[in-house]
């Protein structure tokens, strides 16, 4: 996971910094990152699916979770997939 999250970091560097390996869960990989906006840093997840499969999964969860809202719960801001990874 470590070369992943270099991977990550030299891919996504135009968005994301300090991005970091956290753990790897039911759907892919889980990492931690940040992003600045108007010079004020957000805490990010970013996950990373290890085939189509958790692909497809992620996106239907993403769906559901872009339905609903409320304090408690994950805002997903942005999805997409890169040449190299889901």
């Amino acid at each position: 996971a470590a070369g992943l999250a270099q991977h990550l970091n030299a891919e996504l560097s135009a968005e994301f910094k300090n991005i970091r390996y956290l753990a790897q869960g039911g759907m892919g990989y889980v990492f931690l990152g940040e992003e600045i906006i108007a010079g004020t840093s957000k805490t990010v997840v970013i996950k990373v699916s290890r085939n189509k499969n958790e692909f497809n999964q992620f996106m239907n969860e993403a769906s559901l979770m872009a339905s609903v809202q409320g304090p408690h719960l994950i805002r997903i801001r942005k999805f997409e997939r890169t040449n190299r990874y889901l």
